[in-house]
């Protein structure tokens, strides 16, 4: 394993920390510190110490543009649970959909359309309820799924109300209340929400 300290991708991340807290409506102090930069050969992900977190990755400055999704898909992991982490698909959609939106801000435009495109593809390949009481490591397609139910509900209640659930947080279950953004929601979009998450059952039975 390799610490990062490449000034330009550590200036990302804290540029992604500040923003993503931003857009959650979420104080940026409260992100896990000392935060680190790690490469290490393969298993993205990120790792809570205390105090501190680790974000794992397995590109650096030789390949910036995927160093630089990673570096956004782990922030969200540390923005929206600064604590202790949270298994669940839901998590995971903010993860990666924001990911995707971090690359079109920094006008990355044709990684994340691949990227995109890629998530979209492997979509299929995963039961929706094999996510829904996610275990680490996650099931292959965990994020691809994610990523295509959170394309879907953006359609149909906007961003702006969908990363409402974002902060919401059952505390017993130490997973996001979908039942209880979903009890929020106007009557037209809680049926139409409700018809993508039984659609998204359905189809895999």
């Amino acid at each position: 394993m390799e610490v990062l300290t490449d000034e330009r991708l550590v200036g990302f991340m804290e540029q992604r920390i500040l923003r993503t807290a931003q857009e959650f409506g979420l104080d940026p102090q409260s992100f896990p510190r000392p935060v680190s930069l790690v490469r290490r050969p393969e298993g993205t992900q990120c790792h809570y110490l205390r105090p501190g977190f680790i974000i794992f990755v397995t590109a650096g400055e030789d390949r910036p543009q995927q160093a630089r999704y990673q570096i956004s898909h782990e922030v969200v992991h540390g923005v929206l649970s600064p604590k202790v982490p949270i298994f669940d698909w839901v998590q995971e959609m903010f993860a990666t959909y924001v990911a995707v939106r971090a690359m079109e801000e920094a006008g990355h435009w044709e990684y994340a359309a691949d990227e995109k495109a890629r998530l979209l593809a492997g979509a299929d390949q995963l039961e929706f309820e094999s996510v829904q009481n996610l275990t680490f490591p996650f099931p292959e397609g965990t994020h691809e799924l994610a990523f295509r139910i959170g394309c879907r509900l953006v359609e149909v209640v906007g961003w702006e109300s969908l990363k409402q659930l974002g902060t919401m947080i059952d505390e017993q279950s130490t997973k996001h209340d979908l039942g209880r953004w979903v009890d929020g929601l106007d009557p037209d979009d809680r049926e139409a929400v409700t018809r993508i998450l039984a659609d998204s059952e359905s189809k895999e039975r």
